[in-house]
């Protein structure tokens, strides 16, 4: 053990996309976790991280601003939308690594949304446990794969053969509703949606927000064949 470091256990860093969709489902599941025992650190954007802390009171539970994104103008500051991703991506992940690296209470693993790809990147880098957290439903991640397959010429997993949602056909790219404008191919959104697919096989653990009675049919046969998805 490093001089000047307090050796505990049970440290996780929770680290939350920007949207609101997002964070609600990974709060819940930091609370679950606090529940136990576990100290939980939220990492998430400066307006995110104020806000959350007038609003949530848990022992367990403390927030870390790693991108200060109120003085760059958040979402619709320079470049966009895209121009966000890459501001958060350049000063977020040298943040959050330093954080990592200095907190006096090792962190053991980082709980990321799928929706930022890089954080396993960090993990490996640190050498700490990494699990993916995909914060909508199972259904919609079986819609998305097969697009981001056809978006990035990727050779889909060994799947079992059947509709992607029972009762519909099965879903293409020019399914997937426009979402923005864009100079490219397709708009950044789509892209960064489509991104989080980049984890598989590179978190040590992908987790789900969702009911496994209510998505059996999707959750069970399509998302669970291959990896350790919760």
């Amino acid at each position: 053990m490093e001089q000047g470091r307090v050796e505990k256990a049970h440290h996780i860093v929770v680290l939350a996309d920007q949207g609101q969709g997002h964070i609600n489902p990974m709060l819940q599941f930091s609370k679950r976790l606090a529940s136990k025992g576990i100290k939980i650190t939220v990492a998430t954007t400066l307006s995110n991280a104020k806000s959350m802390k007038t609003t949530l009171s848990y022992s367990m539970i403390t927030f870390e601003s790693i991108y200060d994104d109120c003085s760059q103008g958040g979402v619709v500051g320079p470049g966009g939308f895209k121009g966000f991703l890459d501001r958060f991506q350049a000063s977020g992940s040298t943040n959050l690594t330093r954080f990592i690296l200095d907190h006096e209470h090792p962190v053991k693993c980082l709980v990321y949304d799928a929706n930022i790809p890089w954080a396993s990147k960090i993990t490996t880098q640190l050498g700490i446990a990494g699990a993916a957290f995909f914060t909508q439903s199972c259904a919609t991640a079986a819609t998305y794969y097969p697009m981001y397959c056809e978006v990035y010429e990727k050779t889909p997993l060994s799947m079992p053969s059947f509709p992607v949602i029972t009762g519909l056909p099965k879903l293409r790219f020019p399914n997937l509703p426009s979402l923005g404008c864009s100079t490219g191919r397709y708009p950044p959104i789509i892209i960064h949606i489509l991104g989080q697919f980049d984890n598989f096989g590179k978190a040590d653990w992908v987790l789900f927000n969702s009911f496994d009675k209510l998505e059996e049919e999707v959750g069970t046969p399509y998302l669970m064949c291959s990896f350790n998805f919760f």
